[in-house]
């Protein structure tokens, strides 16, 4: 009877151990669960932040690409403004030069007219005598 009881003690024991150590083993993995969930929440968060971070990306690039179109666009309408603003200058010099012409030939044609008209009164007087 003393060996069941020394074999019972024993394989009590034993089976005690196996508890204790199935409880820690249960600790263990329940703390690998929860890390490899708090990882896979992390991952995840990290992956909607990537994700809006390259939307981001994609946002800024899209506004840079718009932003040198209008820059060009100004650029080039600049360009116009200049060249019509030179082209304006040069008509406005040719009006200029045409209307000091058109002065000046009304002027010989005032002076041709004053002319025609003493010889005019010339001519008749010498045709009266």
């Amino acid at each position: 009877m003393w060996e069941i009881d020394a074999e019972r003690s024993k394989y009590e024991l034993r089976t005690r151990s196996y508890r204790n150590d199935k409880k820690q083993l249960e600790r263990e993995l329940d703390k690998a669960v929860h890390r490899l969930k708090d990882n896979a929440d992390r991952d995840e968060l990290m992956a909607y932040d990537n994700e809006i971070s390259l939307n981001q990306q994609d946002q800024l690039i899209e506004n840079t690409e718009r932003l040198e179109r209008t820059s060009r666009r100004l650029q080039d309408t600049y360009r116009m403004v200049i060249e019509t603003e030179q082209i304006g200058a040069e008509v406005l010099g040719d009006l200029n030069s045409q209307r000091e012409t058109i002065t000046r030939a009304r002027e010989r044609m005032r002076q041709a007219d004053t002319d025609l008209n003493r010889s005019h009164k010339v001519l008749s007087l010498m045709i009266r005598r």
